[in-house]
């Protein structure tokens, strides 16, 4: 459950310079399940925020709020 992260994690880690497999390491999934989410951008907040932190950056709650408004 949980709402799912309207934007693309898997572009902003390999826009910091980061390996997804060692994203996934770091915030304890699996590489399949990892890539699986990436690809859809299924991640809930919590693994949200793990990831971006693990990458060096701060999720941006008010982009986030807007982007749930608009949808409902």
């Amino acid at each position: 459950g949980g709402e799912n992260v309207g934007i693309s994690l898997k572009a902003e880690i390999i826009r910091q310079g980061f390996k997804l497999g060692v994203v996934a390491e770091t915030i304890k999934m699996s590489p399949a399940t990892f890539s699986r989410k990436a690809k859809t951008n299924q991640f809930t907040l919590p693994e949200a925020e793990k990831i971006l932190s693990s990458i060096g950056l701060k999720l941006h709650v008010v982009e986030l709020e807007k982007n749930l408004q608009q949808n409902g």
